[in-house]
């Protein structure tokens, strides 16, 4: 075989193949925007010299090295080979640091090894100097240039230590044996496994030739490699392949027809290891002993020492234990298990044992062969956090509906193990004993027995689902399809005092009460719409307060509904009530919009200075400040009032009464509430005001998205109906919590609470700026800018609350005036048509454009003025192009 296929074989230098370009293109390296390097070479000793001359001469006769004018300049060493010879080295970290990686074919090593491992016979073939055999683009071989005695020279094939190096030979090789790969190899690299048939199916009859089948099935196969890379010259190490052995090394691990174990020479540089000095070192032993871990049977409970050196911040303290720990890895690791690989077609059952102690969870994976012994295929074990020692993991493990059966400790010898060992400070962990004990019952109860479930008040799949999470069992009248539809589905939902609940998608939310029949959710809708404390609100307000607390599927339907029970309202005028009241008073905070109200007898400074005291400052402590509109608030006990007390009054402005319009628009909805509970006796709104103030406060706010009560308390309330449909808040919890859990729990609501004042200011804000982004963009005071020298006509506004006979018909528009100036306060500075300049500036929303007729007769007509008074003006004004126009 070896004679027919010489051409795939290089015994020397000189014979070396190189991929065929068209087949494997050469390796381009890309770099980001960088600025050339020129580092200073490693001296090389006089006395290597000779040798070294020989050795970069023979690489500019193999290809490998070529001259270079490269404004680069890399380092380069030499290190002896086993035979005596130097291998080249070069360092290309800075070459590496402006690289773009590539993505490479990556997979893991226990699969790769698995793979080999129980076969009859095996052959392995090694590239000779695989990476000179593949080619360097030219464009980026200067990247590669070195200092030599030979002048600048730079790399013509992959430089070993280049970052996409290992992708692009790995893709590479896998793009040439493709076509035989997993059937007969897995390449790796330079290393080419070929693999016979499996241990126990090899046919040892003789064919024509005398030869047995399984040897020359496994021959035929080699010859394919072996054609396939002749085809694209590639050459294998005559001195390193080998043909039909018995067993042969694959990744670090010895496989044979018995199975797979560590490489003796690996384990035994590991077992000659000394007691480690830093934790580097104990990285590097670690690290050393984690590629063999499947091997190790409880490979975590046994490193658990060395692990704990590597936690962060804690001081290096190498003691017995550790020293104990480490010589137990070694002596495992130098008489290891032989692991098998796992036959998924023979239709015997794959065994997972798996026991668990305080600490740590360990498990072997095995299965029974043709003879009824059982062996193994890997072992694993895991630490627990204090965390994951609480995992409710019955439900998950249920999932795959497994056939789960109880073995007695000593015949699980190999899971059993781990539970039986001592751990260091086991009194601790034992302490909670009785908590362990009611969990476990907890877990053996929801195995045998069914969860119950109200069955009746659901239909179609979402009974379906329940149904699965009662038993956690297929049903006979589901088929797998179905099965496998329910179950995913099922992850979405959880089944607690007979309902099923929606679980949240944000990590802190509450689950949601799922609703399918219809005389429960008629029952919800009109309970949160017409109840007193629901305030008969609108559409989306109790669309909100249904859609956080309970959850179905039909939201469209939903909407609908409650737009027929939200009938709209028109304004009403406050009746005069119980026990006299006349007025009310209201109050809000602006971020929250919570809201305080008090019904008046009468409207006085004292009864509004009463409320804020009583309703405001005693219930919450004083504020900062308080915006009201001008009126008895502006009276001088008013303001030394809230001086004494602390707060900041602030009164709107005669120009500017829309400055507490957020307030003002919050009121019409608490008096539309009130008329529509008192259903027709007016004179109860003062007996019936708490509950429609609670209504405004539990309901969101359009802008923040939260309820005012949410804001102020941190906490969502509880409904009345929530007693009758239970809503997660007002589930039956256990109040046996420790008092650690409960601080904890008590932290975190605090801390969500900052969260949502953040989130609310952050959308109040937003909603501010786009209310007044789209009020700009469609009130607009004038088509055209008022500019310096237009005429103008000024608003009377004092008009405005003029209720006399005598004055409400009088002209309300006084002028015309010339503008001046425009400031960039929206105000504009006025002067009489004799010159005469207005004192005070004029806002924006008190003047209008005059537009003056080419006549100035009727300019002066309107003024009542004589010829001669104007005649001091610029003549050139009644020439002005102006549109004609009147007051």
């Amino acid at each position: 075989m070896i004679r027919s296929y010489e051409n795939a074989f290089s015994f020397s230098a000189e014979e070396i193949g190189c991929v065929n370009p068209k087949v494997i293109a050469p390796m381009v390296i890309f770099t980001i925007p960088h600025v050339p390097w020129d580092l200073k070479p490693i001296p090389v000793p006089r006395a290597m010299l000779p040798k070294l001359i020989d050795l970069l001469k023979e690489k500019m006769r193999m290809g490998i090295l070529e001259p270079s004018m490269a404004p680069y300049s890399s380092r380069w060493f030499t290190v002896p080979k086993k035979n005596g010879s130097l291998r080249f080295i070069q360092d290309l970290q800075p070459a590496n640091s402006v690289t773009i990686r590539n993505v490479g074919t990556g997979f893991v090593i226990d699969d790769v090894v698995d793979e080999f491992a129980g076969r009859a016979i095996y052959s392995v073939g090694d590239l000779y100097s695989g990476y000179d055999q593949f080619q360097l683009a030219v464009e980026s071989r200067d990247l590669t240039t070195i200092r030599t005695p030979l002048g600048l020279m730079r790399m013509c094939t992959l430089p070993q230590g280049a970052t996409n190096s290992v992708a692009h030979m790995q893709n590479a090789m896998h793009k040439v044996l493709r076509e035989f790969v997993p059937e007969i190899t897995i390449p790796f690299l330079d290393d080419i496994p070929m693999k016979g048939c499996a241990a126990h199916e090899k046919d040892e009859t003789l064919d024509d030739t005398g030869c047995r089948k399984f040897v020359s099935d496994h021959i035929r196969n080699v010859e394919k490699i072996l054609n396939r890379l002749r085809e694209v010259h590639l050459t294998l190490s005559g001195e390193k392949s080998r043909f039909g052995v018995p067993e042969i090394l694959v990744v670090g691990h010895v496989c044979d027809s018995s199975g797979r174990r560590p490489n003796p020479v690996k384990v035994e540089a590991i077992a000659r290891l000394a007691d480690c000095r830093s934790t580097t070192e104990v990285r590097r032993f670690l690290g050393s002993c984690v590629f063999f871990r499947l091997s190790i049977p409880h490979y975590a409970h046994m490193a658990e020492p060395l692990y704990a050196l590597l936690k962060k911040g804690k001081r290096f303290n190498w003691s017995q234990l550790q020293r104990d720990a480490m010589e137990k890895l070694k002596k495992v690791l130098q008489s290891p298990p032989v692991l098998r690989r796992l036959d998924y077609t023979c239709g015997r059952p794959v065994v997972v044992t798996v026991d668990t102690s305080p600490k740590a969870v360990g498990w072997a994976i095995g299965q029974d062969d043709a003879t009824g012994i059982r062996f193994v295929a890997r072992f694993g074990a895991k630490i627990l956090a204090g965390r994951q020692r609480d995992y409710p993991q019955i439900a998950y493990i249920r999932s795959f509906n497994p056939e789960l059966k109880h073995i007695a400790g000593k015949e699980n010898v190999v899971a059993d193990m781990l539970s039986r060992a001592r751990y260091e400070g086991e009194e601790e962990m034992l302490q909670a004993a009785e908590e362990e004990d009611r969990r476990e019952a907890w877990c053996q109860v929801s195995i045998s027995e069914v969860l119950p479930f109200r069955d009746y008040l659901y239909s179609g799949k979402l009974r379906d689902i329940g149904l699965y999470l009662s038993s956690l069992e297929k049903r006979e009248d589901w088929s797998d399809a179905e099965f496998k539809k329910i179950r995913q589905k099922a992850y979405g939902f959880l089944l607690r005092e007979g309902y099923l609940w929606k679980r949240p998608k944000r990590r802190d939310g509450d689950f949601l009460r799922v609703v399918d029949d219809e005389d429960t959710k008629l029952e919800l809708m009109k309970e949160f719409h017409d109840a007193l404390w629901a305030g008969h609100r609108g559409v989306w307000a109790t669309y909100m307060k249904l859609k956080e607390r309970y959850w179905w599927k039909e939201d469209g339907a939903l909407a609908e509904i409650i737009l027929v029970l939200a009938a709209s309202l028109a304004p009403y005028m406050m009746p005069l009530g119980l026990w006299g009241m006349k007025y009310l008073v209201l109050a809000r905070e602006d971020l929250s919009n919570f809201v305080e109200g008090r019904a008046l007898r009468m409207k006085s400074v004292e009864g509004i200075c009463r409320f804020v005291l009583e309703d405001i400052v005693c219930r919450y402590g004083s504020v900062g400040s308080l915006r009201a509109d001008r009126g008895d608030l502006n009276a001088e006990e008013a303001r030394t009032f809230f001086r004494r007390y602390g707060v900041n009054l602030k009164l709107t402005i005669a120009m500017n009464p829309e400055g507490i319009g957020k307030s003002e628009r919050g009121h019409p909805p608490i008096v539309h509430a009130l008329v529509k509970a008192c259903d027709g006796k007016f004179r109860q709104w003062p007996r019936l005001l708490p509950f429609a103030l609670w209504a405004d406060r539990s309901t969101h706010c359009t802008t923040t998205g939260y309820m005012p009560v949410e804001l102020i308390l941190g906490q969502k309330p509880i409904m009345p109906i929530e007693d009758n449909v239970l809503s997660w808040v007002s589930l039956p919890w256990e109040d046996g919590i420790d008092r650690e859990t409960l601080l904890a729990l008590r932290t975190r609501q605090l801390e969500r609470r900052e969260e949502d004042l953040a989130d609310a200011q952050e959308k109040l804000k937003q909603a501010r700026l786009k209310n007044k982004l789209r009020f700009d963009k469609t009130h607009r005071l004038r088509p055209k800018q008022i500019e310096v020298g237009d005429w103008v006509l000024v608003y009377d506004s004092s008009l405005e609350n003029q209720h006399s006979t005598i004055r409400k018909f009088s002209r309300r528009w006084f002028g015309p005036y010339v503008v001046l100036a425009v400031h960039d306060n929206a105000t504009y500075s006025l002067r009489e048509l004799d010159g005469t300049t207005l004192r005070i500036a004029t806002t924006g929303k008190r003047v209008k454009l005059f537009k003056r007729r080419n006549d100035t007769s009727s300019v002066h007509d309107f003024l009542d003025l004589e010829v001669g008074a104007a005649e001091d003006e610029d003549p050139e004004d009644e020439d002005a192009e102006e549109e004609d126009g009147s007051i």
